[in-house]
């Protein structure tokens, strides 16, 4: 297993970059995959083997969470064992569970615990203490999961039902992490739990079960998604390869596309109808991606890429793809700046309760890298501009996609640009720094 990359430092320090991207890469392992693999395995009859794992430091938090929990996971070169200890089997923590910076570790976990009668005490650093769990606490009441917390903010007492209750839930809008934290729990609860969305989010957790071979119902019509699941049926251990990470080969792909007589190979991203659709944007906005391998790995496919240097062209992009892209705005604002035209994302509200206000954080670095930007009624105006002007301080809020997306956009910039507190790089995407110098950007850190 490779080490982490780039963890001890605060800064990122980014001159203008002359040369070109050129080379080939092999994306780590998804960092969603990551999270519900071992969730899924955990509550398994038998040993799964898991290779591909993402060494990142959110999936060694739900791995050290989990042991907390009783789950006995050992690594062997590369391979992840986890032996489950079947639905129900979960044992009641002695400590606080500490989730560190993983809001997906927080969800899920909290999820499948809800419908256990336990005392679950929870926190996490300073960052994950500044998100709002409210939306949670109203799903998991369902159960019969009750919370003391201030301001529904971290840290949180949670009790768990004395006898959980089936759920039929509607989600106005999309959420893949609320989604699973019910499915989770529902998989204790005695009875069919129903849960459906409007528009579709992603589906890794539906797409794993399946894969792990737990029995359930899925109706999808046009928005309509609905999965109906019954609890206390069987997870069968399973080996698994977990596919790379199509979100954190955005970075590379977006400097590719912006730095000139640039040519890249991407190997081994997820191909997951949900999770590629941002590369069909960047493909209608101008982007020169190709599919150039395919490989079937039983539960979903991988793509091998190839990406060119490319003109970009501005886009408008509506409020109800934002299930599907909730990840990628960010580096999507930094393709439109990029772009020739003035690009429009819609319904962009979401984005107020990530790793930082991403909403915020985006105009704001923008203003100051030289992008003319503005957000009317949560949709995001781009000015494209092929002239970056840098000669600033990136503020990352420590929020590891931002740090990266900015930190690529600073390498086409007129003047030098610091890119501050890039520590949580570490949290999704450790070889970030490692796989850029592979294909010729050496970043100065500090």
């Amino acid at each position: 297993m490779e080490k982490n990359i780039g963890l001890n430092y605060s800064n990122a320090f980014v001159t203008p970059f002359k040369g070109s991207l050129n080379g080939e890469i092999r994306m780590c392992g998804d960092k969603s995959l990551s999270h519900r693999s071992l969730i899924i395995a955990s509550n398994a009859i038998g040993t799964s083997a898991i290779t591909g794992l993402l060494q990142s430091f959110d999936i060694q938090t739900t791995i050290q969470v989990l042991k907390t929990l009783g789950v006995k996971i050992e690594h062997d070169k590369e391979i992840t064992y986890v032996t489950g200890v079947g639905i129900g089997g979960l044992k009641e923590p002695k400590d606080v569970l500490n989730f560190n910076n993983s809001g997906t570790t927080a969800r899920l976990i909290l999820g499948m615990l809800a419908s256990y009668p336990y005392k679950i005490f929870a926190t996490g650093d300073s960052s994950l203490r500044n998100r709002a769990m409210n939306k949670l606490a109203e799903v998991l009441n369902l159960f019969g999961a009750t919370f003391e917390m201030n301001n529904y903010l971290l840290p949180l007492l949670m009790k768990g039902a004395q006898s959980s209750f089936p759920v039929n839930y509607h989600f106005p809008t999309g959420s893949a992490q609320l989604k699973s934290a019910l499915i989770f729990g529902a998989i204790n609860t005695s009875g069919i739990s129903e849960v459906v969305e409007i528009n579709k989010s992603r589906a890794h957790t539906e797409t794993l079960l399946k894969y792990f071979e737990y029995p359930f119902e899925v109706l999808e019509e046009n928005k309509f998604y609905q999965v109906r699941i019954k609890g206390h049926e069987t997870i069968k251990a399973r080996e698994l390869d977990i596919i790379g990470d199509p979100s954190s080969a955005l970075f590379i792909t977006l400097g590719t596309l912006i730095i000139p007589n640039s040519k890249v190979i991407i190997r081994n991203i997820l191909g997951s109808k949900e999770r590629f659709k941002v590369y069909e944007i960047l493909k209608l906005m101008g982007a020169n991606i190709k599919i150039i391998t395919q490989k079937d790995h039983g539960y979903e496919v991988s793509y091998d890429i190839e990406v060119e240097s490319s003109e970009l062209k501005a886009i408008e992009i509506e409020e109800d793809l934002f299930p599907s892209l909730v990840d990628e705005y960010i580096i999507l604002s930094c393709a439109c700046a990029c772009a020739k035209g003035v690009s429009i994302l819609k319904g962009l509200e979401g984005l107020k309760n990530k790793e930082s206000n991403r909403l915020q954080a985006i105009f704001e670095n923008l203003l100051k890298i030289g992008v003319e930007v503005a957000i009317k009624n949560n949709n995001l105006i781009i000015h494209g501009n092929k002239t970056i002007k840098g000669n600033c301080k990136i503020e990352s809020y420590s929020d590891h996609r931002i740090s990266m997306a900015f930190i690529i956009l600073s390498l086409i910039a007129q003047e030098n640009v610091v890119v501050k507190n890039i520590e949580n790089i570490a949290t999704s995407y450790p070889l970030f720094f490692k796989h850029l110098k592979k294909i010729g950007v050496n970043i100065c850190l500090l």
